[in-house]
């Protein structure tokens, strides 16, 4: 009887016998191919996915990240903080900034027209040729600010500081500035027709040649302020405190001066042609030849004839 061949089954009680060594080596063969290939595949694939996450982070990082300043310098609500922020020719028409932070922003030749400015602190702040007519600026902190050539006209600055803010030739036209905070401010060549400046502080202002044609300075402080050249034809100074003030060729036709203190300012070649001086205070105040009261109404009340010139005659 032949013998059984090498791994099948023997006629000899079913057995099976195994499989000849060849044939082991030809099985283990196979078997590590195929775990070598899947180990390789496995291999490759987490370096797909390991280049792939590198690519991603590398160009996540390589992409340039929004900054937080530029980021908060595009949002425009109330109470923003804009501080330092450039905003320059900007249109922020009727934008609500109320109580925003705007200090040492730049606001050159931006348009704020009719916006909200209420309570916001623009200390600091470049405002050069800005546009705010008609704006709300209530209560608003502008100390230091440069408002050169700015359009103020028919703007809310009741209760605004202004301490040293340069304003030189800007426009307020029938702006209220009632109570307003001014000390040492620039209006030099400004124009202020028709503002309301009741009580404001204006003291040592600097308002050469200024416009206040009609402008309501009731109660205003005006102590050591120049005024010299300026206009105020018809303006109303009731109560006002002009001490020590320098008035020279300053314009006061047809302005009403009443109780208006007038004591130690310097005043030659001003005009007060029928200005009402009722009940002013001139003690110590300078005036000369050129000074004329032609048809005002003096302290004490009688009416100054003509020509009137250095005395009201």
């Amino acid at each position: 009887m032949p013998p059984p061949h090498r791994g099948v089954s023997s006629p000899v009680r079913g057995r099976t016998h195994p499989p000849a060594p060849a044939t082991l080596r030809l099985m283990n063969t196979h078997t590590d191919t195929s775990r070598r290939h899947r180990m390789l595949a496995v291999a490759l694939a987490t370096a797909a996915v390991a280049t792939a996450t590198g690519a991603s982070i590398e160009a996540a990082s390589a992409a340039p990240a929004p900054t937080a300043a530029a980021d908060r310098c595009t949002i425009f609500v109330p109470n923003a903080d804009l501080h330092g922020c450039d905003l320059q020719n900007r249109d922020l028409t009727r934008v609500d900034l109320s109580g925003a932070n705007l200090t040492e922003a730049n606001l050159t030749g931006a348009n704020l027209t009719h916006a909200n400015l209420s309570g916001a602190n623009l200390s600091i702040a470049n405002m050069f040729m800005v546009n705010v007519s008609r704006a709300k600026l209530p209560k608003a902190i502008l100390t230091l600010a440069n408002l050169t050539h700015a359009n103020l006209s028919g703007a809310n600055l009741s209760d605004a500081d202004l301490t040293a803010a340069n304003l030189n030739e800007a426009q307020l036209p029938d702006a209220d500035l009632t109570g307003a905070r001014l000390i040492d401010a620039d209006l030099t060549d400004a124009n202020l027709y028709g503002a309301y400046l009741t009580v404001a502080d204006l003291a040592g202002v600097d308002l050469r040649r200024a416009n206040l044609i009609g402008a309501n300075l009731i109660g205003a402080n005006l102590i050591g302020v120049d005024l010299s050249s300026a206009n105020l034809t018809g303006a109303y100074l009731t109560d006002a405190i002009l001490t020590n003030a320098n008035l020279e060729r300053t314009e006061f036709a047809r302005a009403t001066l009443k109780n208006a203190s007038l004591n130690g300012a310097y005043a030659p070649g001003t005009g007060f042609a029928d200005a009402n001086l009722t009940g002013a205070n001139i003690d110590g105040w300078t005036i000369n030849f050129f000074t004329v009261f032609r048809g005002a109404t003096w302290i004490d009340g009688r009416i100054c004839k003509f020509p009137s010139q250095g005395a009201c005659d």
